[in-house]
């Protein structure tokens, strides 16, 4: 109605959602019938164990692979998510693809092809638009590559000071401070979401409740 997402009986912009799984429910046209996002589910969650299971093989050795890929077909709460209308499955498989496309922890950031570098970062990206708990991943895999660079005496800066590190961290942080822009210039929040404090107030007033009702 507003030309946005929402969740209010106004319909009004939410500040609450960030687009990433909007976007795929439009795509999917899900408003029409759930089947295909079902159907893209389950085909993500087959993507998030093949990758896992390769991920493992090329890092720890076959047995390794073998073990991640008997964990995962194994945990009954994957396959519920895949049939659920949520933002999990999506959200893990862009981060998962992220992480192969980066053949991370194989091959330091800084030694990545441009390609894999931009569809790397542009999926971690994504993936934090879908859930935005992904946002400090980027982050952490320059810190883990910049303590690998001290350990070898490398030198920290120089690895900081990388076009590829830099690119990575750029693309990877593009589409969520655009959100951010977006949140500011709507709402005047400078917050990829605010739902941190919804959850707060939801537990605590969860909490007060169980404690009167004993």
């Amino acid at each position: 109605h507003h030309g946005a997402f929402s969740r209010t009986t106004d319909l009004l912009p939410d500040p609450l959602r960030t687009p990433g799984y909007p976007i795929l429910l439009c795509l999917l046209r899900s408003g029409i019938s759930p089947t295909p996002t079902y159907v893209a589910q389950i085909l993500m969650l087959a993507g998030v164990v093949f990758l896992v299971v390769r991920m493992t093989e090329e890092a720890f050795g076959v047995a390794a692979g073998a073990f991640a890929g008997a964990l995962m077909v194994t945990e009954h709460t994957l396959y519920c998510l895949a049939l659920t209308i949520m933002s999990e499955s999506a959200g893990l498989f862009f981060f998962v693809s992220g992480i192969a496309l980066a053949k991370w922890p194989c091959i330091r950031l800084s030694e990545l092809s441009w390609a894999r570098i931009g569809c790397s970062a542009l999926s971690l990206g994504y993936a934090t638009l879908i859930r935005p708990s992904f946002l400090i991943i980027p982050i952490a895999f320059v810190l883990v590559d910049a303590a690998i660079s001290l350990s070898k005496r490398s030198g920290v800066l120089p690895f900081l000071m990388n076009y590829r590190v830099l690119c990575f961290l750029l693309l990877s942080a593009a589409m969520p401070v655009g959100w951010i822009v977006r949140n500011y210039t709507v709402f005047g929040l400078a917050q990829l979401t605010p739902v941190s404090t919804h959850n707060l107030v939801y537990f605590v007033g969860a909490g007060a409740i169980q404690f009167r009702e004993g």
